[in-house]
């Protein structure tokens, strides 16, 4: 096994995990509970993977191959071995080979690398992606009818790119095309034209609900 490679205890759910994004967890099968146990007891991470295909209790789940390490930053017991987590994801990954499905899947990994991005043009993506977020975010909360609260968005660009990933509301699918793009020019790029589309269907329903509170549209 190449020195960028490791065996890693997966863990499929039907969420996407991105690098340095934060996860609440709720352990209560048992072949998860048994990997929490083994992974707590040697200090080990684990690997979060979309699920392709299946589900998250039952029957081993077929994952996508990309996923992201999760470091375990907090744990609560509870009753019948039951677990609270906090996780927070670390490094990208490609699983390579699963070495066993039951009762949970292992596999052999290669750590993705990370672009830098440092040059003038990835500079200047980040800045329309971070103007365009925190105007989805201004507008999320418009529609919810809540005040916004303290989300800061990151000045590094591969920060933002994984917190923009993280906080738009679209299909895991969507995500894990994010999540899966090895280059951050791209993957910004990506994030503006789903953030353009975004954005108009928030305004959209912005305008559906002024009309609607006014009397001016019938729903019939």
């Amino acid at each position: 096994m190449g020195s960028d490679e490791q065996e890693l205890a997966l863990f499929p759910l039907n969420v996407v995990l991105f690098p340095g994004m934060a996860l609440p967890l709720h352990v209560f099968e048992e072949r998860y509970k048994l990997m929490l146990a083994r992974c707590l007891e040697r200090g080990e991470p684990f690997g979060v993977v979309l699920i392709r295909e299946g589900f998250e209790v039952g029957e081993p789940a077929e994952p996508y191959a990309v996923g992201t390490e999760a470091e375990i930053r907090r744990v609560e017991h509870l009753p019948e071995g039951r677990l609270n987590l906090v996780v927070v994801g670390g490094r990208r990954f490609r699983c390579l080979e699963h070495l066993q499905v039951r009762p949970y899947r292992f596999a052999r990994v290669a750590w993705l690398p990370e672009d830098p991005g440092e040059d003038t043009a990835v500079a200047t993506l980040a800045a329309e992606v971070r103007a365009m977020a925190d105007e989805y975010i201004d507008m999320a909360y418009a529609l919810a009818n809540q005040r916004r609260r303290g989300i800061q968005l990151d000045e590094d660009p591969r920060v933002l790119s994984y917190q923009v990933g993280a906080l738009l509301q679209i299909a895991a699918h969507e995500r894990q095309a994010l999540l899966e793009e090895s280059g951050l020019g791209p993957r910004l790029r990506a994030e503006l034209a789903l953030l353009r589309r975004e954005l108009r269907m928030l305004q959209l329903s912005l305008v559906r609900r002024d009309l609607y509170s006014t009397g001016r549209f019938s729903q019939n």
